[in-house]
């Protein structure tokens, strides 16, 4: 009977020392994994203030092209309206390029009229002296 209560403390003993082996690496592959989880949530946590970062500086630079590409049209408004100012300057240039084209054919007219006039009062001037 002793011979058999050695046998089952042994095999107790034995079976023990595998459990507590078997708790021991459950221990250790438990706090492998605590530190790994651990440095997935810091390396996530960089990453999200990476993202948060970057998000901003998106946002940012969004503002930024929206402000310049109202600047743009602003420009452009500007820019439409001077091609307009100069389209009707070189239209009334003309008009009056024109008129001055047409004030000197008047001009020449005038000219040619009083010459004219001129040399008919100088040949009637000539006639009534002869006839004096």
């Amino acid at each position: 009977l002793e011979s058999k209560i050695n046998e089952i403390e042994e095999s107790k003993k034995i079976k023990i020392d595998a459990m507590n082996s078997q708790i021991e690496s459950i221990t250790s592959q438990l706090e492998h994994e605590k530190e790994a989880k651990q440095k997935l949530e810091e390396e996530m946590e960089l990453q999200y203030d990476k993202q948060s970062s970057i998000e901003k500086q998106l946002r940012r630079t969004k503002s930024t092209m929206e402000d310049q590409e109202l600047e743009l049209k602003q420009h452009a408004a500007i820019i439409t309206s001077q091609n307009r100012s100069l389209e009707a300057q070189a239209e009334r240039i003309k008009r009056l390029e024109t008129e001055l084209d047409e004030s000197a054919k008047d001009k020449e007219l005038l000219q040619q009229e009083i010459k004219t006039a001129l040399e008919i009062n100088i040949e009637n001037a000539k006639q009534f002296e002869q006839q004096l």
